[in-house]
């Protein structure tokens, strides 16, 4: 558990040390603020201090049970990443959300998966057993923090487009209609060509 406020913590230190100038250590003027682990290039006519995560097509993560989280598996479908952790309470308030918006929604609709903060699959896989989630959890990797934007708090959710980009960003307990709500404004998919 401490290991991960550590690795929190270095990516909000990191997030701040580059977005200033590192000769004068002043505040880089905005057009240039970046993520941490971002180029120091900004894109032409682009300002942004949000890091969105590419489309993750390959992207297989190990699930605490034993059996593997494909993105490819998500084809079409939109992606819930919850970052949560089995001691904190405003996770558990969090998930039981979850639980309601996915009896509702039906399971096509919406694809969730658990990114835990514990430091022990095993631990993750009980909770996920005893609570009976209709979705899979892994443990965090420095990359997956990375990829989609670090973390502030916990529970944190991305909500990913049906094209697996990042949509919104939801910081501390959220309502199931509010999520209902983000749903149905997701951009419908691209037809075949």
């Amino acid at each position: 558990m401490k290991a991960w406020f550590w690795v929190i913590g270095l990516g909000w230190a990191a997030t701040v040390w580059s977005q200033s100038d590192p000769a004068t250590n002043a505040p880089a003027p905005p057009a240039t603020k970046i993520m941490a682990g971002v180029t120091n290039e900004p894109p032409a006519a682009v300002t942004t201090n949000v890091l969105v995560a590419p489309p993750t097509a390959r992207l297989v993560l190990q699930a605490t049970d034993g059996t593997e989280i494909r993105w490819a598996d998500f084809t079409n479908r939109p992606v819930l990443l919850l970052f949560w952790a089995t001691w904190d309470e405003p996770s558990r308030k969090q998930i039981a959300a979850l639980q309601s918006l996915l009896q509702s929604a039906g399971s096509n609709d919406l694809a969730v998966v658990g990114v835990a903060l514990d430091d022990n699959a095993r631990i993750v896989n009980q909770f996920v057993r005893d609570q009976q989630l209709p979705f899979p959890s892994t443990l965090v990797t420095v990359k997956l923090l990375a990829e989609y934007g670090g973390l502030a708090a916990i529970p944190t959710m991305v909500l990913l487009d049906r094209f697996h980009m990042q949509f919104r960003r939801y910081i501390g307990v959220t309502e199931a209609a509010t999520l209902a709500l983000d749903l149905q404004a997701l951009p419908i998919p691209a037809p075949n060509p």
